[in-house]
């Protein structure tokens, strides 16, 4: 580091192979981490499958709209990467035409979660994968349940209403 840099300014910088770049801000690296487990829960989940009422369970943590959204109208980085994560893991089902009735069940580590949360970023998931509209949804059911950490899951029936 040259001597025209406070210690201030110098912390920002990190020199790697004779070259200066400059360090990830606070935000980057909690990004970097986030994005890291939503790879780790993606690469243990499994989509299991329950025949007797054909639910269809997805074992990653259902994300919040706070963590989906930038501001009011931008996808951040972390659902982009998320929703394409979701969309491979969701089963091949048959959507029936006309109005639809869906039922979900979120498992939450946290008691202080809101059971509606995520709700908005897993309809458009679905919605994009199984190409229907959310206008013919016409009725939702929905039901929280509290896991243990790690273990949190989204379950999901799409139904004709």
């Amino acid at each position: 580091m040259s001597a025209r840099y406070t210690r201030k300014e110098a912390a920002k910088f990190r020199i790697v192979e004779n070259k200066v770049k400059l360090r990830p801000t606070k935000k980057e690296a909690i990004e970097k981490a986030e994005l890291e487990e939503i790879k780790n829960r993606a690469v243990r989940a499994k989509c299991a499958c329950t025949h007797s009422d054909d639910f269809k369970t997805i074992r990653i943590k259902p994300m919040s709209q706070n963590e989906a959204w930038q501001g009011r109208r931008f996808k951040s980085k972390i659902y982009k990467k998320y929703e394409v994560l979701v969309m491979g893991m969701l089963p091949k089902i048959t959507v029936p035409a006309g109005k639809l009735r869906i039922d979900f069940e979120f498992g939450f580590s946290n008691p202080a979660s809101d059971i509606d949360n995520p709700l908005k970023s897993v309809t458009d998931i679905l919605q994009k994968k199984y190409g229907f509209n959310d206008k013919n949804i016409y009725e939702m059911n929905l039901k929280k349940v509290i896991v243990k950490k790690g273990e949190e899951y989204f379950t999901f029936r799409i139904s004709a209403f």
